[in-house]
C-alpha cells in the first residue's frame, strides 16, 4: 500500500532521538538529543556519534535488549508526514514500521491498529499505529511503533513518534528514562500518549468550561452550580441586570456558537480517545488471560503489563465522563443561546412599543391639528355669508344715497361682476381639480416604488438566508 508524493514534506526544523540499550543484567545506557534532517539517515544507520556499538559493550554479557525512537515535529500541514518520501521508505524498512502509517498519520479524523499482536513469548513482529484526530489545544499525535522479541529474549523496540510537540516529547523522554525496563513492551509508549493526550483534552474542556462560565456570569443568567431563588434579587442574593448595562448580543451568539464547534470536535475527539484507550484495555486484558492459560512465560512481562492496565483505568474513567460532562455543556450553552434569541425578541418588542407609542402620539397630536383645522373651518364658514354680503352690498356699484323712489340703487352694469366672477370661479376649481389628479397619480406611483422597494429587500433577505449569510439583529439605543 504505497503512500503518494504528497503524503509527505521535508521539514526543515530539528526532529529528536532517543535510544537506550539494557543489557541483560539491568544495566541500562540512554542517550537522546536533537537530528538535524540531514542527521536521520545516520542515525538509522547508527553510523558516526550516533553508533550503538560502543554502548552495547559497556552492557554486562550477551546482547541487551534496544529502544530506537525518533520524533518529528509537526509539519507546516497537520496532513503531510514530516519527511521526504525517500526517507520514510528508508526509515519504514529500518524499523520494520508498518506500510499503511502514512496513511493513518494523515487522517483527520483519528485511527490506530495493531497487527500481530499474540503471545509476546512467540517469535515474531508486533507493530502498533495510532493517530489521534487533529485537533488545536489537543493535539495531532502519531505513532508507528515496531516490537520484535527473539528465542533468547532479547527485545527490541523502535518507533516513529509524529506530530506531539517538544515539550510533550521532553516529558515523554523523562518517563521512558525513569521506566527504561517497561519502556520495553509493547504498550508502554502507547499507553504513554494516550494518557498525555487524555490530560490536555481535560485540560481544554476546562477551557471551554471556563469561558461558557463567564459568558453566563456576563449575561447574569443561569449561572451554573448557582440556585437563584425567588427572593434572591429582592434579598440582594442576586443583583438585577443593570438597565444601563447594554450587552452585545450580536458578539455574544457568535461566541456561543463558537463555543458550540468546539464542543462537538471535542466530542469527536473523546469518543475516539475513548475507543483507543479500550482497545488499549482489551489488548493488556488479552495478554494477561493468554498469560493465565499458558501457565509459563516471562512473569515479569506479564506483571508490567498489569502495571500498564492500571495506568490506562483513569484516563479510561475521565473519557467516560468527559463526554457526560461536556453534553451538560452542550445544554448550558443551548440555554444562553435561547436566553439570548429570547433577549433579541424583548429588544424587538420594546422597538415595536415605542413606535406603537410614537404612532399613538403623532395620531393623537394629528387629530388635535384636524380639530384646529375644523374650528378654523367651521368659524370660516360662520363669517363668510355675513362677509360676502357686507362686500358685495359695499361695491361701488350700489348707491345707497340715490332716491330709491326715481333712481334704481344697483348699477347697470352688474351684470359684468357675475360676469367675470362666475367663469373665474370654475375656471379656479378646474385648475384644482387638475392639480389634485396630478397629486393622486404621484402618490399612487411613489407607493408602488415603495412596495417594489420592499419586495426586493425580501427577495435579497431570503436569499442571504438561503446561502446561510447571518443577519445582524438592531440593538436599541439608549436615549435620553
Amino acid at each position: 500500500m504505497e503512500a503518494p508524493e504528497d503524503y509527505f514534506e521535508h521539514a526543515d526544523s530539528k526532529a529528536h532521538f532517543f535510544d537506550a540499550v539494557i543489557g541483560p543484567e539491568g544495566a541500562v545506557h540512554l542517550q537522546h538529543g536533537d537530528l538535524e534532517p540531514s542527521d536521520i539517515i545516520d542515525w538509522m544507520n547508527q553510523a558516526g556519534r550516533y553508533d550503538l556499538r560502543a554502548t552495547r559493550k559497556q552492557a554486562e554479557g550477551g546482547r541487551p535488549s534496544i529502544i530506537r525512537i525518533i520524533h518529528l515535529p509537526l509539519a507546516r500541514t497537520p496532513f503531510c508526514v514530516s519527511l521526504s518520501r525517500e526517507t520514510w521508505l528508508k526509515l519504514s524498512t529500518a524499523f520494520n514500521l508498518h506500510p499503511s502509517t502514512p496513511h493513518a498519520f494523515v487522517d483527520n479524523n483519528g485511527a490506530f491498529a495493531a497487527y500481530g499482536l499474540g503471545d509476546w513469548n512467540i517469535l515474531n513482529t508486533k507493530r502498533i499505529i495510532m493517530k489521534v484526530p487533529n485537533k488545536a489545544h489537543v493535539g495531532w499525535d502519531a505513532l508507528s511503533l515496531s516490537y520484535s522479541k527473539d528465542t533468547q529474549g532479547i527485545q527490541r523496540l523502535e518507533a516513529l513518534v509524529h506530530g506531539v510537540s517538544n515539550e510533550e516529547w521532553s516529558l515523554l523522554v523523562s518517563r521512558i528514562s525513569a521506566a527504561p525496563h517497561i519502556s520495553l513492551h509493547a504498550l508502554y509508549l502507547p499507553s504513554l500518549l494516550f494518557m498525555q493526550h487524555a490530560y490536555r483534552k481535560c485540560r481544554y474542556r476546562d477551557s471551554l468550561d471556563t469561558n461558557i462560565f463567564l459568558t453566563e456570569k456576563e449575561t447574569k443568567y443561569g449561572t451554573a452550580g448557582k440556585l437563584i431563588p425567588v427572593s434572591a434579587t429582592s434579598a440582594g442574593l442576586q443583583p438585577p441586570l443593570d438597565e444601563d448595562q447594554e450587552l452585545d448580543l450580536s458578539a455574544l451568539l457568535r461566541r456561543l456558537h463558537s463555543y458550540q464547534t468546539e464542543l462537538s470536535s471535542l466530542t469527536n475527539v473523546s469518543k475516539y480517545s475513548k475507543a483507543y484507550g479500550e482497545f488499549l484495555e482489551k489488548l493488556c486484558e488479552d495478554d494477561l488471560v493468554r498469560a493465565k492459560n499458558r501457565r509459563t512465560g516471562d512473569l515479569g512481562l506479564t506483571g508490567q503489563t498489569r502495571q500498564i492496565l492500571e495506568m490506562l483505568q483513569l484516563p479510561l474513567s475521565q473519557c467516560n465522563t468527559i463526554l457526560d460532562q461536556m453534553q451538560a455543556l452542550r445544554e448550558r450553552v443551548q440555554s444562553q443561546t435561547t436566553l439570548i434569541f429570547s433577549l433579541i425578541s424583548q429588544d424587538e418588542n420594546k422597538i415595536s412599543r415605542l413606535i406603537a407609542e410614537q404612532g399613538a402620539k403623532v395620531a393623537i397630536a394629528s387629530k388635535r391639528d384636524s380639530t384646529a383645522m375644523k374650528t378654523i373651518a367651521l368659524l370660516t364658514m360662520l363669517f363668510l355669508p355675513a362677509t360676502f354680503v357686507a362686500a358685495f352690498l359695499s361695491m361701488p356699484m350700489f348707491d345707497w344715497n340715490a332716491d330709491t323712489g326715481s333712481t334704481s340703487v344697483g348699477s347697470q352694469l352688474l351684470w359684468v361682476y357675475w360676469v367675470i366672477t362666475i367663469p373665474l370661479t370654475l375656471l379656479l376649481m378646474i385648475c384644482w381639480r387638475i392639480w389634485w389628479t396630478f397629486e393622486e397619480k404621484k402618490s399612487a406611483k411613489e407607493l408602488e416604488d415603495a412596495k417594489r422597494e420592499n419586495k426586493r429587500r425580501l427577495r435579497q433577505i431570503d436569499q442571504q438566508t438561503a446561502n446561510g449569510s447571518a443577519g445582524s439583529w438592531p440593538i436599541p439605543q439608549k436615549t435620553d
